[in-house]
């Protein structure tokens, strides 16, 4: 695990501790989905628009374990042959949170994700495909609009090794979460 992800983690940990009372704040579960853009790692694809679905357990105000699929949309290098690049995953994370007020809180979450890619040509079908698991990390801060609403925005690097490359892909998404 290099220092990136581990000042992320430290850094997570120590807000939430620093914050552990700072506010009430419903425990249980949750449901989102958020939009965004979509990165990448190559320059001569267009960026799309991806997806993802999110469930979720806040623990307290400050720890939660949560769940998603992101669908990363489907890339094209809009020259004849046309080729594209179709990506997902399946992610698993723990969620800091640190309240900043008690409608404003900004987080980081860290966890694995375990993605698939697809490298197509327009006429030909799947020139290539690829499967594994690697780490994530996202930061964000939502918006409480009441007690069962949030709006927020995140910014999330999915680490891929397809053919044993380290690509990333990133996902900049605005998201609303449903609390029950």
């Amino acid at each position: 695990m290099n220092i990136l992800y581990k000042s992320i983690l430290v850094a997570s940990l120590t807000a939430c501790i620093a914050n552990a009372n700072a506010i009430e704040t419903a425990t249980g579960g949750y449901i989102g989905v958020g939009f965004g853009k979509v990165d990448i790692d190559t320059e001569t694809f267009d960026d799309p628009t991806g997806f993802e679905l999110i469930g979720g357990y806040k623990f307290n105000d400050n720890l939660a374990i949560e769940v998603s699929y992101v669908d990363f949309g489907e890339a094209s290098d809009n020259e004849p042959p046309e080729w594209k690049i179709t990506a997902n995953s399946l992610a698993v994370g723990v969620v800091g949170i640190a309240p900043i007020t008690e409608q404003f809180e900004v987080f980081g979450k860290i966890g694995f994700h375990s993605w698939d890619i697809e490298f197509k040509e327009s006429g030909f079908g799947i020139l290539a495909e690829d499967d594994g698991s690697d780490i994530f990390y996202s930061l964000g801060a939502n918006y409480k609009v009441n007690n069962q609403f949030s709006l927020g925005v995140s910014y999330s690097n999915y680490t891929l090794e397809p053919e044993g490359e380290d690509e990333d892909i990133t996902l900049l998404s605005l998201n609303g979460k449903y609390y029950f």
